[in-house]
């Protein structure tokens, strides 16, 4: 258990890492992860997610992160009973009607990112994306 836990807050810094180079602005880990809004009963957006920044361009975007042992398959991105669909209604859910990006990866494979946001594949500078049923879906370089 605590070797996945230090796994997903390895992998939140590492994201916080990626869009602070694509946005050239500063991300941060969100303190106790997506639950410090929970546990505070913060109203405060930017911390709906896992990682956030104080710009304002970016206020309005909740990033959930996800890392996992194993492999998604093509499969589960077509398939809405697979955990990337559990993944993505949690993600709405925690997002409180807020814009929202999932950043996921397993062990050993790149990292990808979904959103229904078009602007929000624009704004954090992403490139590449692939629409798969209304979602903007590609690798986060």
């Amino acid at each position: 258990m605590i070797k996945s836990i230090a796994k997903g807050k390895n992998f939140e810094r590492l994201i916080a890492k990626r869009l602070t180079k694509l946005t050239k602005t500063n991300w941060k880990r969100v303190p106790m992860s997506g639950a410090f809004s929970t546990v505070n009963r913060s109203k405060d957006k930017r911390f709906f997610g896992d990682v956030f920044t104080e710009t304002k361009l970016f206020s309005d975007i909740v990033v959930e992160c996800k890392k996992t042992k194993a492999p998604i398959t093509i499969f589960e991105l077509l398939n809405p009973k697979a955990r990337l669909f559990e993944w993505i209604n949690q993600t709405k859910r925690e997002s409180k009607g807020q814009k929202w990006i999932l950043i996921f990866s397993w062990n050993h494979s790149k990292i990808f990112y979904i959103t229904p946001f078009k602007s929000v594949v624009q704004r954090l500078n992403l490139k590449n994306s692939i629409i798969i049923d209304k979602n903007y879906f590609g690798l986060l370089k």
